[in-house]
């Protein structure tokens, strides 16, 4: 009877444990954040190979489980999103992936603020069913695929200031590979 207890424990702290991440592959680096505190809320495995996760502030109260892309579950979010694949135009994809939001959210307005062979920034605003969001997204070439890094505000327009410092967040990222976080790009 003790093994099986043991076993079940075992089986119990495993399932709970979180998977390390595989810097061998590529993945989007934040460096020197440390004064930003994050804690994950959301996690999809999309169809076609690719990943998004979803962040809010370590000090943001609502529980995982009650998190909702739209409402008052959280004020901002982080959103890492990876689309394996994609070799066309960056601030091509860009476009269309606002296009996008904008055929399903009708009232969504969208700015591409900058872009390059390998990076574009987009504003986005949404105002969906009554609710309004604001986004700023940076869009990043890899090797193997594209990467959407997004600051979104709930509720509200981002104000200049805020702008300025999520476009600064955003800019200090980058693909990278390996445990030492080489840059890709």
């Amino acid at each position: 009877m003790r093994s099986i207890h043991i076993v079940l424990l075992a089986v119990l702290i495993l399932t709970g444990c979180q998977s390390v991440p595989d810097y061998s592959k590529e993945h989007v680096f934040l460096p020197n954040q440390e004064s930003l505190k994050w804690k994950i809320v959301k996690y999809e495995n999309r169809k076609d190979g690719g990943v998004r996760y979803f962040f809010v502030p370590q000090d943001e109260t609502q529980p995982r489980s009650e998190f909702r892309w739209t409402g008052p579950s959280w004020t901002t979010l982080l959103s890492v999103a990876y689309v394996p694949g994609v070799t066309g135009s960056i601030r091509d994809y860009a476009v269309i992936n606002s296009q996008y939001n904008a055929i399903v959210c009708p009232g969504t307005k969208y700015d591409l603020l900058e872009h390059d062979q390998h990076d574009a920034y987009v504003l986005i605003d949404y105002l969906c069913n009554g609710q309004h969001q604001s986004e700023i997204t940076r869009f990043m070439r890899g090797n193997e695929g594209i990467y959407g890094l997004s600051i979104h505000a709930n509720g509200r327009e981002f104000t200049n200031t805020e702008k300025d410092k999520w476009r600064t967040f955003l800019r200090n990222s980058y693909v990278a590979k390996g445990h030492q976080h080489e840059r890709v790009r």
